[in-house]
């Protein structure tokens, strides 16, 4: 996913008023000032880079070398952040950060007891004084009522990149174990050339959260 994941997700997520909601938390919650931040599970960069735009130090960390390919080639001259792949349970980088960040469901892929005594000792390692850990999950009330029957929730998502001349279409079946606590969600791609009128690219992935 991560080479249409900007694709996909620009027009659903906000980021700039996400960072701005999150700034106003530091200067609620922390007892001094927040300079750096480490934005674990950071995907294409797209939360770091507009922190470091707002002139915070960042350093991004994630699992998916193509994640990371992906927000490397948004480099720019001034206020670029620093990226690095880990595994969030097992971070080792020569620093302490003012603000530890897993956004955007990243935490749900802590699939384990194990995992998160992992992940918070981790974190630990790498927190200042007063430092301050914020992190979205996903709770049972936010996963649709039908994602718990046995034929799951289908849904799909239709973006057009107009100036590649793409679409991508995606298809989504959801499925929710409410005794594990379990989603797992089935995407299938499909990535048309609107000019060419032909399948361009096609693959599938599970994820489980």
């Amino acid at each position: 996913m991560a080479h249409y994941y900007d694709m996909i997700y620009h027009e659903l997520v906000d980021y700039e008023t996400h960072c701005h909601y999150l700034e106003s938390i530091f200067r609620t919650h922390h007892r001094g000032s927040v300079e750096s931040i480490l934005d674990m599970g950071c995907g294409t960069g797209s939360h770091a880079y507009v922190f470091a735009k707002m002139g915070y130090q960042v350093t991004g960390v994630d699992a998916s070398e193509e994640m990371l390919e992906v927000a490397r080639r948004k480099a720019r001259r001034h206020a670029n952040p620093q990226f690095y792949r880990m595994d969030m349970r097992k971070i080792d980088i020569d620093e302490k950060f003012d603000a530890t960040l897993v956004l955007f469901a990243g935490f749900g892929y802590l699939l384990k007891d194990a995992d998160l005594r992992s992940f918070f000792s981790s974190v630990k390692r790498h927190m200042k004084k007063d430092s301050l850990l914020i992190y979205e999950f996903w709770h049972d009330t936010g996963v649709h009522p039908d994602a718990s029957e046995p034929s799951g929730y289908k849904g799909w998502v239709r973006i057009e990149d107009k100036k590649a001349k793409h679409l991508l279409i995606r298809l989504d079946k959801n499925s929710y174990d409410a005794q594990t606590g379990l989603d797992t969600i089935n995407f299938d791609f499909y990535v048309l050339d609107l000019k060419k009128q032909r399948v361009v690219d096609s693959f599938s992935e599970i994820h489980t959260m």
